[in-house]
C-alpha cells in the first residue's frame, strides 16, 4: 500500500518496532524505504526485520529499506487474518485515484459537508466518488453474511413449520385409524393416562428419529462449515 506519513496516525494504527513514515521519505532524492506490518515481520523467521531489503523482482530485491514495523490492520476482508503488508511513501507510485482517512470529532454529516467544502476550495474540478464512515464499510463487510443468515433462519423456521404440520397431519391420520384399538383398551380396562402414554411415546420415538437423522445430516452437510460471529 502506498500511504503518507501521518496514515498509521490517522487510523490509529500503533507503531511496534522501528519509525513511521516520514516526510522526508516522499522527497525524490530520498532513498526508498517501506514499513511492514507484523504479519509480514514474521516472514523473517524470528530476525530484526529492520534494515532488511526488499524488491518487487529480482533485479530490485535490494531497492527498498525497512525502517518500521506497525500492528496488523485488516482492510478489504474482516474475518480473514491480515495479509503481509508493506506501507510505501505514496510519491514511490503513480495513481489515478486516492482515498483519503479523515479522523473528526461530532456529527458525520457536518464533517462530511466540511470535506466537499474545502475539496472544492482545493480544485472544484476534483470529483469525490464516494464518502462514508469506518463504521459504514465494517457495517457493509457484514451485510451479506446477514442477509444469508437471516434467509437460513426463515428457510429452517419454514421447515420446522412444514415438519411439524406433516408430523401432526401423520399422527392424526394414524390414531384415526386406530380408534377402535383404543376403545377396546378402554373397554378391557387400560387407564386414559396409560393410553395417552403409548400415542405420545410413539410420536417420542418418530421425533427422536427424526432429530437424530438431521443432526447427522446437518455434520456432514457441507454447508454446516459455515459459521457467523
Amino acid at each position: 500500500m502506498t500511504v503518507s506519513p501521518t496514515f498509521f496516525q490517522t487510523l490509529e494504527i500503533p507503531i511496534v518496532r522501528g519509525r513511521k513514515l516520514e516526510l522526508r521519505d516522499t522527497l525524490s532524492k530520498a532513498a526508498p524505504v517501506a514499513v511492514i506490518n507484523e504479519t509480514a515481520a514474521r516472514r523473517f523467521n524470528g530476525e530484526d526485520p529492520i534494515g532488511k531489503r526488499f524488491g518487487y523482482s529480482i533485479e530490485q530485491n535490494g531497492e527498498v529499506e525497512i525502517v518500521g514495523v506497525v500492528r496488523d490492520a485488516k482492510y478489504e476482508n474482516v474475518r480473514n487474518a491480515a495479509p503481509p503488508t508493506a506501507f510505501l511513501p505514496f510519491t514511490r507510485e503513480r495513481a489515478l485515484n486516492a482515498t483519503f482517512e479523515v479522523r473528526h470529532t461530532g456529527a458525520t454529516a457536518a464533517a462530511t459537508q466540511f470535506i466537499r467544502d474545502t475539496v472544492r476550495q482545493v480544485d472544484p474540478n476534483l470529483p469525490i466518488v464516494r464518502m462514508t464512515s469506518q463504521a459504514e464499510l465494517v457495517e457493509g463487510r457484514y451485510q451479506q453474511e446477514r442477509f444469508f443468515a437471516t434467509s437460513y433462519a426463515l428457510f429452517g423456521a419454514l421447515a420446522v413449520l412444514l415438519a411439524s404440520l406433516g408430523l401432526f397431519g401423520l399422527m392424526s391420520y394414524s390414531e384415526a385409524r386406530r380408534t377402535n384399538e383404543i376403545g377396546i383398551r378402554m373397554a378391557l380396562g387400560a387407564q386414559k393416562g396409560n393410553v395417552i402414554r403409548m400415542v405420545l411415546g410413539e410420536s417420542a420415538i418418530m421425533f427422536a428419529i427424526g432429530i437424530t437423522i438431521g443432526l447427522i445430516a446437518a455434520r456432514v452437510d457441507p454447508m454446516s462449515a459455515l459459521h457467523y460471529e
